[in-house]
């Protein structure tokens, strides 16, 4: 990987993991009831705006001039760029008014599903901008199905760490029961994405040099990176998912430790992965 692509992946994950919390966190508020709600979100809810505002920050810095920023969104009709800048300071913005709600001890759920769509949409911009690039490794639906993996897988795990740093008292069952199901739906995500893979290296191995170059990185020097990515966040999932359905454990309220060794694991194979797909990605042409 290319010492200025460093910039790209942290912003990557970082716009990933402040949307995906704040979408978790919308779902269990739209799941609980108020006061539940206001509790077990704070802290997701506090953190998705700061560390959206950090991954553009760290955007505009990776630009050629980073004060001329602001010219990135002149082109929305054409542009996927413009549209990923559009929707993540709009997502901000939102992100902004129900934090300063969430404090009063109130809660618009209207605004709430508004900033989530929002962030999605800025997710599916960035996306967008891998997908139409000259790299036949980014040219493809893998693009899109790692980065809105990524944002659930990192957005389950995310509210959750963040609820139990959080925490104060013994976790509502109603609340273990959402983090159950989202951890099944994070589970069912990385098989989802696993069972496309082969999809993914059959449409690369019958591509152009440039493909064919990517399939061989990935089954050779990068292949234990590869399997470490996935062990990493398989891993992560399975701890997560049995931290919560231990009886012995979960009597007391969802387990600290299991929880952040959770995200921690999943955290570790998102960056290698991420890494990977910066790393492995060969160009056709001059462009990205």
């Amino acid at each position: 990987m290319h010492t200025e692509d460093l910039p790209l992946l942290v912003f990557t994950l970082l716009s990933q993991w402040a949307v995906g919390t704040f979408l978790v966190a919308v779902v269990i508020r739209l799941c609980t009831d108020k006061e539940t709600a206001l509790k077990v979100t704070r802290l997701g809810i506090m953190a998705a705006g700061p560390v959206a505002a950090l991954s553009s920050l760290i955007a505009a810095l990776h630009l050629g001039s980073p004060m001329a920023a602001p010219n990135a969104m002149n082109n929305l009709a054409t542009s996927w760029l413009s549209r990923e800048g559009l929707f993540t300071s709009m997502f901000i913005a939102v992100w902004f008014v129900v934090f300063m709600l969430h404090r009063q001890g109130k809660i618009n759920l209207l605004l709430d599903l508004a900033a989530a769509v929002l962030g999605l949409a800025a997710i599916y911009s960035t996306s967008g901008i891998y997908a139409t690039s000259v790299k036949p490794a980014w040219a493809s639906i893998n693009t899109y199905i790692t980065f809105f993996g990524t944002t659930v897988l990192l957005g389950i795990t995310g509210v959750a760490a963040a609820n139990v740093l959080g925490a104060k008292e013994v976790a509502d069952q109603a609340v273990i029961k959402i983090f159950r199901a989202a951890g099944i739906a994070a589970l069912v995500c990385l098989i989802l994405q696993m069972a496309y893979l082969p999809v993914y290296f059959a449409v690369l191995a019958a591509g152009d040099a440039a493909a064919q170059a990517t399939v061989t990185l990935l089954g050779g020097s990068f292949a234990l990176a590869v399997a470490l990515k996935w062990i990493l966040a398989l891993g992560g999932s399975a701890v997560f998912l049995y931290s919560l359905y231990n009886p012995e454990k979960i009597t007391a309220g969802m387990p600290k430790g299991a929880v952040l060794l959770a995200a921690v694991l999943v955290l570790a194979g998102e960056i290698i992965g991420r890494y990977v797909f910066y790393a492995t990605a060969i160009t056709t042409a001059v462009g990205l």
